[in-house]
């Protein structure tokens, strides 16, 4: 009985959401996103808001790249401002998920009242490749 009390109070802590957010955050599913966003967490720093988390992939296949995009929606709805942000490492794969996953941090320019709500998601970006160079004469000689 006491393991499973250790095992439940173990599991609350372990949440999905950081419960000592400043501002109340979601996350916005969007297709084909095999994503798990944890442990974020917004608080403001000298009039500027800073949004933060990690991510990880559920399934054992990565993603091919992309950004987290933040947005920040007043009481009725207005966007105020929206903003991107890089993860590390740019691989997402199961194996990332193990070592607690890829990071974030957005910084907010303006100052959010405590009432607006976070929006967090991930943009895949289709990969694209590169055009071959065109040179007059080679190096490879």
């Amino acid at each position: 009985m006491k393991k499973l009390s250790l095992f439940l109070l173990g599991l609350f802590i372990y949440s999905s959401v950081w419960s000592g957010s400043d501002y109340n955050i979601q996350v916005v599913k969007t297709e084909n996103s095999r994503l798990h966003f944890r442990f974020l967490n917004a608080w403001n720093d000298d009039g500027k808001v800073q949004v933060t988390g990690k991510i990880s992939s559920a399934s054992m296949i990565g993603n091919l790249g992309g950004h987290i995009d933040v947005a920040v929606y007043g009481r009725s709805g207005q966007l105020i401002e929206e903003t991107t942000a890089d993860y590390f490492p740019k691989v997402i794969s199961h194996k990332n998920r193990r070592r607690g996953g890829a990071r974030f941090t957005a910084e907010l320019s303006k100052d959010i009242p405590n009432d607006a709500v976070i929006k967090v998601a991930f943009h895949r970006e289709v990969y694209k490749p590169r055009p071959k160079p065109s040179h007059m004469a080679t190096v490879a000689k």
